[in-house]
C-alpha cells in the first residue's frame, strides 16, 4: 500500500526545464493541456515498468498498481473529477498500442508521437520530442525504483 501511495506522490506533470523552450511560443491553456498530458504519460510508464520489472502475472505487481490507482480513485473522487479514471484507461490502451508499433525511431517515438496527438500537437516535432524525453527518462528512473523493490522485498517474477 505505501508504495502504491509513493509512486502515487511521485506522479506529477512538471515539465522539464529543458524542454520548456519548446512551448514558449504557446498560450496557457497549450501548455497546461501539456502538463496534463505529462502527467498522464507518467501514470503509463509507472504501469508499464511495474509490469516489466515485476512481471505481468506477479502478486507484487497487482499489489502495487491497485494501491497506486487507489490513490488515482480516491483523488477523483475527492476533487469530484470522475472522468480522470477514463482518461487514465483510455491512455494505458493508447499509449500500449503506441508502444507495441513498430518505427523506425523505436518507440520512444511512436509514444511521444502519441502523446503528441493528445495534446492536440499531433504534427508538431517539439511536442514528440517533449513526449519521447519523458518517456525515456521517466521510464528509466521508474524501472530503477521496481528493481531496487524487487532487491528489497526479494519479489520473483
Amino acid at each position: 500500500q505505501k508504495i502504491g501511495e509513493e509512486l502515487y506522490k511521485r506522479n506529477d506533470n512538471k515539465m522539464p526545464d529543458e524542454l520548456k523552450p519548446l512551448v514558449k511560443h504557446m498560450t496557457e491553456y497549450s501548455i497546461a493541456l501539456i502538463e496534463d498530458e505529462i502527467m498522464m504519460l507518467n501514470i503509463f510508464i509507472t504501469d508499464f515498468a511495474a509490469q516489466s520489472i515485476l512481471g505481468s502475472n506477479s502478486p507484487a505487481k497487482k499489489a502495487i498498481l491497485d494501491a497506486f490507482y487507489s490513490c488515482w480513485e480516491k483523488m477523483a473522487s475527492d476533487v469530484d473529477v470522475p472522468d480522470i479514471i477514463d482518461d487514465i484507461k483510455e491512455r494505458l490502451w493508447e499509449y500500449s498500442r503506441a508502444l507495441k508499433t513498430t518505427h523506425t525511431m523505436g518507440p520512444a517515438f511512436t509514444i511521444g508521437k502519441a502523446f503528441a496527438k493528445f495534446c492536440d500537437y499531433e504534427m508538431d516535432a517539439g511536442i514528440t520530442f517533449i513526449g519521447s524525453s519523458i518517456f525515456i527518462t521517466s521510464l528509466v528512473g521508474r524501472r530503477e525504483l521496481f528493481k531496487s523493490l524487487q532487491e528489497k522485498f526479494e519479489i520473483t517474477t
